[in-house]
């Protein structure tokens, strides 16, 4: 597990600046994805096949994941890029596993300004939204074939991405994690606590939005006010050092 640390006094140094004695910032936010996962998956429940390897597909992957995590943070001073472990301000490392039996996202200590990503939960979830089952290895090498697959698996790490950073600033508040169940108003949101990409209107706590950009009644993904509303606390000054405690402790 690494250290808490301040990489944004290093990025001050990598971007000629220095930050004002208040510790706001005269600079954008970046938010990092670090890729350190093998680019296989499995099937929907219960079949549970392994995916052929698709690392060959990773260009769009990846990119499909920038564009969604951009998105998400669209309208702050927020610059979202590739990068190593342990660079930028805020970060989302990509693994097989986020670290959490069954989660997609994980955020174990929000004073790290680090979170994971399981990309074996974001394919089988991925999947799932797009209504895809495949029922033998054939299949499956034939789904693994598919763009649109691709787009949604990268669809899905950058907003689960999106969601685990948000946690970075704001923990459990402001409308974090809720279900639909708890209020409909989560419904298709990038705080909604559901990684399920289950499509289906009996299932009332998934959420497709996170894979395919819109939720069951088509609403494009979004934050819900609630958290928004922090969010642009958070983040409209450009970089603010928070130090040892979350934004959302500094506001409330």
């Amino acid at each position: 597990m690494p250290s808490p640390t301040l990489p944004a006094r290093t990025l001050w140094a990598q971007a000629g600046g220095n930050p004002s004695k208040s510790s706001i910032g005269r600079r954008p936010w970046f938010f990092i994805l670090n890729w350190s996962n093998d680019y296989t998956f499995f099937s929907p429940p219960p079949i549970n096949i392994r995916s052929p390897d698709v690392s060959s597909q990773a260009t769009i992957i990846k990119l499909t994941a920038l564009a969604a995590l951009k998105k998400a943070y669209l309208g702050w001073p927020v610059t979202v890029r590739e990068g190593a472990a342990n660079t930028g301000d805020n970060r989302a490392l990509i693994q097989n596993t986020s670290g959490a039996v069954g989660a997609c996202g994980l955020t174990t200590n929000v004073l790290l300004r680090t979170s994971w990503v399981g990309f074996d939960c974001v394919g089988t979830q991925a999947q799932k939204a797009l209504g895809i089952h495949p029922q033998n290895a054939e299949e499956m090498a034939i789904a693994s074939q598919r763009r649109d697959l691709m787009e949604s698996i990268g669809r899905g790490v950058g907003a689960i991405a999106a969601h685990e950073i948000a946690h970075q600033f704001l923990n459990k508040c402001c409308g974090m994690d809720l279900y639909t169940h708890e209020d409909s108003n989560a419904a298709a949101t990038y705080n909604n606590a559901s990684e399920d990409g289950d499509p289906s209107e009996q299932n009332i706590d998934s959420e497709p939005a996170t894979y395919t950009g819109y939720g069951k009644d088509g609403t494009l993904i979004h934050w819900q006010n609630i958290t928004r509303n922090v969010l642009n606390l958070c983040l409209s000054r450009g970089w603010t050092d928070y130090g040892l405690r979350t934004c959302s402790a500094t506001y409330f």
